[in-house]
C-alpha cells in the first residue's frame, strides 16, 4: 500500500464525549444576539462563528467571551469521556498501514489531555486542536494543515473519519475521502451535500477492513 494518512475527528469518533453541543450552540446564539447578531440556528457552532469572523462582524471581546463559554462546556463534557469500544485495537491495526492524526474543533489542551488520559494518543502521530489550525471545521484549512505535516502526501492520499456534517464538509472541500462514524452519536447524513464513502457503527474488525479498503482504492 502506498503511504497514506487517516485524519480522525475526536469527539464521538475516537472517544465518547459528553459535551452538550445543543447547549453550546444555544450559548453561542445567545451571546451573538446580545450584540444584535443573528446566527443561523441550523448550523453547528463552529460554522456560525466562522461566518461572522470571515465577514469581520465578530468583535474581539465578543469572540473571547464565546470561546470562554465554549471551553467551559467542553471541559464539563470531556471530564467523563470514555474511549469508543474497540478503538485501541482498531488504531493499532490502522497504524500499520497509515499515518494517524486527529484534528478537532476542541481547545488544544482538552484534545491532548483526554487523548493522553484514555491512552489513545500513543497510536497517533499528530494531534491538533483549534489553536493549531487556521480555521475550524467545516473549513478545510485544519485538515489541510494536518496533511501539510506529511508533505509527501496529497489530499488524494488522505481519508478523514468523523461523526458530524462539519467533518464531511471539511473533507469534501479539501478533496479528501470521508467516512462517517455513527457510534455513540449519530448524525442525520441525509442533510449532507456529499455522500460519505462508508458508514461505520463501531470499531470492530469489519470497520478496520472498510477503512483499509478505501485507503487502497
Amino acid at each position: 500500500m502506498a503511504e497514506k494518512l487517516i485524519i480522525f475527528d475526536m469527539d464521538n469518533t475516537l472517544l465518547r464525549s459528553k459535551i452538550d453541543f445543543a447547549l453550546m450552540k444555544s450559548e453561542v446564539l445567545r451571546l451573538l444576539a446580545e450584540r444584535g447578531l443573528i446566527g443561523e440556528p441550523s448550523w453547528p457552532s463552529a460554522k456560525i462563528i466562522n461566518y461572522f469572523r470571515e465577514r469581520d462582524l465578530l468583535p474581539a471581546s465578543l469572540e473571547q467571551e464565546i470561546w470562554r463559554r465554549i471551553t467551559e462546556i467542553e471541559y464539563q463534557g470531556l471530564a467523563s469521556a470514555e474511549a469508543e469500544p474497540g478503538v485501541h485495537q482498531a488504531l493499532k491495526q490502522l497504524a500499520a498501514h497509515a499515518h494517524l492524526a486527529v484534528v478537532s474543533n476542541n481547545i488544544d489542551a482538552a484534545v491532548r489531555d483526554n487523548l493522553d488520559r484514555l491512552g489513545i494518543s500513543e497510536h497517533l502521530q499528530l494531534m491538533m486542536g483549534r489553536g493549531a489550525v487556521p480555521q475550524l471545521k467545516p473549513s478545510p484549512l485544519g485538515i489541510l494543515a494536518a496533511a501539510a505535516h506529511f508533505p509527501q502526501l496529497t489530499p488524494a492520499d488522505c481519508v478523514t473519519i468523523g461523526d458530524a456534517l462539519n467533518d464531511n464538509e471539511a473533507a469534501a472541500a479539501a478533496g479528501m475521502d470521508f467516512i462517517a462514524y455513527n457510534g455513540s452519536r449519530s448524525e442525520d447524513w441525509r442533510r449532507c451535500w456529499i455522500t460519505p464513502r462508508a458508514y461505520l457503527h463501531s470499531w470492530d474488525e469489519q470497520a478496520v477492513q472498510t477503512v483499509l479498503d478505501i485507503l487502497e482504492a
